[in-house]
């Protein structure tokens, strides 16, 4: 799993992320909020376990984050790393 909350950015290459390891982080307990940093540049927050949607076949490595009213479907290869975020301010964690 790719965590990476040090103040320099690591890139990691595509497909190093799986959808089992957003699972775990979505399921862990007590849930501690994430952002998903994607290869792209842009980056999704997941502030609650219920905003991350994985599928139950464990070979799709696809997943679904909502983001206000919007809904993004992600290839898990996109996402370059992961860090939590300040439960207080909603910041990352950097």
């Amino acid at each position: 799993m790719l965590i990476d909350n040090s103040a320099d950015s690591v890139k990691y290459p595509p497909t190093s992320m799986k959808v089992s390891d957003l699972k775990k982080m979505r399921d862990r307990a007590p849930f501690r909020a994430f952002q998903l940093h994607l290869t792209n540049g842009e980056t999704l927050p997941v502030r609650h376990p219920e905003y991350l949607a994985v599928p139950p076949e464990p070979e799709v490595e696809l997943f679904v984050v909502w983001v206000g009213r919007d809904w993004n479907l992600v290839d898990a290869g996109e996402v370059a790393r992961v860090s939590l975020l300040n439960a207080k301010a909603g910041q990352s964690k950097a």
